[in-house]
């Protein structure tokens, strides 16, 4: 542990409040703003997802939820829930009309869904409702139901770009077990030896990363994080977290926000499974601590980027990229500081929540 808990570490939470009374439309609870300025975002009934649940989960991590009023968790639980579909093709995932308006494609007389972004934000917002106490009102119907469906999925994923394969090997993970979970789904128990089975031909037994090809290094250790991601929300264990470290250990990955949280997920989560090179470990955490701070602006809360918020959110333009923090910057610093805070020990001095992720 450090000799000391950095000042403003002590102070953050109150500080990141203060930020998100800025950002978010009091008469409406749960919608936000991607930033206090330049933002070109307006959320509403049909928009603003993911940003919602982003903000809801940072408010979780710094243990800020019990600071809103009742009634406007309330609202913002059943904002969130309002999202998901109830029938068709994409039934119990989560949508956002105005972000898949942008994504979404047009193929003749029909439509071609963004089926990754779908998943991507059904987790999220599955995430959201579960650091809130909540769940979704109904199970996530569109996903492998055999086990000849699940290896289609599982190598039909790019594995060549890890990040984007691991991601949504990981959403399957996750999907299986919540249904399983709270709907009494019995899948998992078939479905889910055989999603293992097939990860581990993909993981490079020399770095522990699931991969095919030679990808770049950043993309292999973000790649690591999707996965690990699925095995800690079911609860299963990972095989050679002590090559995953030492491949960890040998990356910069700073460049931004998902860099950094990133890389600390893969050395956090290995850390319930060895000691190896645990000192080190809790030296980088200590140093990149400082690092971190250079994304923090006046406004109190992160930007994406260490020049200023993030211009897109799933490509789609949400700000100019002011030098002031953005809520996709936010929560992803926050979430790097609570994982190394867990790490040093102090986490619990914090009152902060590690999230459902």
């Amino acid at each position: 542990m450090v000799s000391s808990i950095p000042k403003w570490l002590e102070t953050l939470a109150d500080e990141i409040w203060e930020w998100f009374l800025k950002i978010r439309i009091p008469e409406h609870p749960g919608r936000v703003r991607f930033c206090k300025e330049g933002d070109l975002f307006n959320p509403n009934k049909r928009a603003g997802l993911g940003l919602s649940c982003l903000a809801l989960k940072t408010l979780y991590m710094l243990n800020l939820l019990d600071r809103l009023n009742p009634n406007e968790l309330k609202g913002w639980i059943s904002y969130i829930k309002s999202f998901q579909t109830i029938k068709g093709k994409t039934e119990g995932y989560f949508e956002d009309p105005a972000l898949l308006k942008k994504l979404d494609q047009p193929l003749g007389p029909f439509l071609r869904r963004d089926w990754n972004v779908r998943r991507a934000e059904t987790r999220q917002a599955c995430a959201a409702l579960l650091c809130a106490n909540a769940k979704p009102a109904i199970p996530i119907k569109n996903i492998p139901k055999t086990p000849r469906g699940v290896r289609h999925f599982i190598h039909r994923l790019p594995w060549e770009n890890p990040w984007a394969a691991g991601s949504h090997a990981s959403h399957l993970m996750f999907f299986l077990h919540l249904n399983a979970t709270f709907f009494e789904d019995k899948r998992e128990e078939i479905l889910m030896p055989v999603i293992i089975e097939e990860l581990n031909k993909l993981q490079d037994p020399k770095t522990g990363c699931w991969l095919r090809g030679k990808p770049p290094s950043a993309q292999m250790i973000n790649g690591a994080m999707k996965v690990i991601t699925g095995y800690t929300f079911t609860g299963l264990s990972f095989r050679y977290p002590e090559k995953l470290i030492d491949f960890a250990l040998n990356l910069s990955n700073d460049y931004d926000a998902c860099h950094h949280a990133d890389l600390f997920y893969v050395l956090h989560q290995c850390t319930y499974l060895t000691d190896h090179r645990k000192d080190e470990i809790k030296k980088l955490a200590e140093q990149r601590i400082e690092e971190i701070a250079k994304f923090r602006k006046r406004d109190g809360a992160f930007s994406f980027r260490m020049d200023g918020s993030g211009f897109t959110y799933y490509g789609v333009p949400r700000s100019k990229g002011l030098p002031v923090s953005d809520i996709h910057g936010t929560t992803l610093f926050v979430w790097a500081l609570v994982m190394i805070a867990d790490i040093l020990g102090f986490r619990e001095e914090l009152g902060w929540n590690l999230p459902v992720t």
